[in-house]
């Protein structure tokens, strides 16, 4: 299952992109304080004149600003990016869910190098080999069960009630035949 695009759950993806950006941004903030504070309170800033001390400001706000600006656009992509190989699979997974639900047994999946959740991956690839298993097996248990029932009926076919109750089972049989698809 090859996926193209970065943003796969966009409600998902961009909400930790965006609590990842704010993290970075009240850190910036936090460091910016810092850095004022150290720069009123070291020693040998006395010294400047207000003209010289607005300089410095200013040229502190304008650089902090780029390195934030530089920040911002460098984990955002990288969160996309990490996010992406987390939330792929989780999005495999769902996909998985919805084809066992409508019977779909008839899976086989594998997740891209690189992504994150192999291990669960592999144990939903275990589940699901396990149920297919199973249900293989009561089907052909079935199909036995319906040849004896088709004797019995050829043996008792002049007792009416007898072959009303087989056919009846036999037909609960097909129902449960179709509920998955090997």
């Amino acid at each position: 299952m090859k996926r193209w695009h970065f943003i796969i759950k966009p409600e998902v993806q961009l909400k930790y992109v965006f609590l990842t950006i704010i993290f970075v941004l009240v850190t910036a903030v936090l460091m910016y304080l810092a850095m004022f504070s150290a720069l009123k309170l070291g020693s040998g800033m006395e010294n400047l004149t207000s003209g010289e001390w607005r300089a410095l400001m200013g040229l502190l706000h304008q650089r902090f600003v780029w390195v934030v600006v530089i920040l911002f656009v460098s984990i955002g992509l990288i969160s996309i990016l990490l996010f992406h190989r987390l939330i792929g699979p989780i999005y495999v997974f769902e996909k998985i869910i919805r084809m066992l639900r409508d019977g779909d047994l008839n899976i086989q999946f594998k997740l891209r190098h690189g992504d994150e959740l192999k291990d669960l991956a592999e144990e939903i690839q275990g589940l699901v080999n396990y149920l297919r298993s199973g249900v293989q097996a009561d089907q052909q248990l079935l199909t036995e069960i319906q040849r004896e029932l088709e004797n019995i009926l050829k043996e008792n076919s002049s007792n009416q009630s007898l072959t009303a109750r087989i056919e009846a089972i036999q037909q609960k049989i097909k129902n449960c035949n179709k509920l998955f698809r090997l």
